[in-house]
């Protein structure tokens, strides 16, 4: 199965503002998705999740279509959904979120600015996604740790030295790695706990 290199622009996503997302966690690959709800005045950014709160990961593209063709009336933005499930023709993922390898980056921090660029990249667009979830279910435990003033540093210095052009003579934030380890495999396993996967 193809999978698309991040930020490949696809019509009927961008049309519909939903994307097939894949996450990667203890070596098997999940399908879900990330969307804008454009049916409310602030268009939030949101991801597939049930009653409970739960993000809902597929094993498989196929399933996934197949749960949100029952369940449109009961999904928010429904409209946009029908017309994505009915224009969505290819079989690749828009963006990759792998857990695993987030996780041996982060056993390897030692300072924001002699982090990779790619394992900079893969950790803050999973502490992104985390963040959508966070706004989305009002959650307090992750409020907290995502608020802490380390991984704030983290977030400002990440973009500071590796998506932005780095101011002369900019010093990297005085991280503690092994506190900015804690916080951030705090922050993943919480979300882990938080997703409900769904074998078909």
């Amino acid at each position: 199965m193809e999978d698309a290199t991040k930020g490949i622009s696809d019509p009927v996503s961008e049309q519909f503002r939903t994307y097939l997302i894949k996450i990667v966690l203890e070596q098997t690959e999940y399908y879900s998705i990330w969307f804008t709800d454009i049916s409310t005045a602030d268009e939030q950014d949101k991801l597939l999740t049930n009653s409970e709160g739960e993000v809902l990961v597929f094993t498989s593209i196929e399933g996934l279509k197949r749960y949100i063709q029952s369940h449109l009336q009961n999904l928010p933005d429904s409209r946009n959904f029908e017309g994505w499930i009915n224009g969505y023709t290819r079989n690749a993922a828009y963006t990759i979120y792998d857990i695993d390898d987030v996780r041996r980056s982060i056993s390897e921090f030692d300072k924001v600015s002699t982090t990779a660029n790619d394992d900079a990249s893969k950790q803050i667009d999973l502490f992104n996604l985390i963040g959508d979830y966070r706004d989305l279910v009002h959650d307090e435990f992750l409020e907290e740790k995502m608020d802490d003033p380390v991984m704030q540093d983290f977030f400002d210095g990440t973009y500071t030295f590796h998506f932005w052009r780095t101011p002369e003579g900019a010093s990297d934030p005085e991280i503690d790695p092994g506190k900015f380890k804690e916080l951030f495999n705090q922050i993943i396993d919480y979300f882990v706990s938080r997703i409900q996967m769904i074998n078909v």
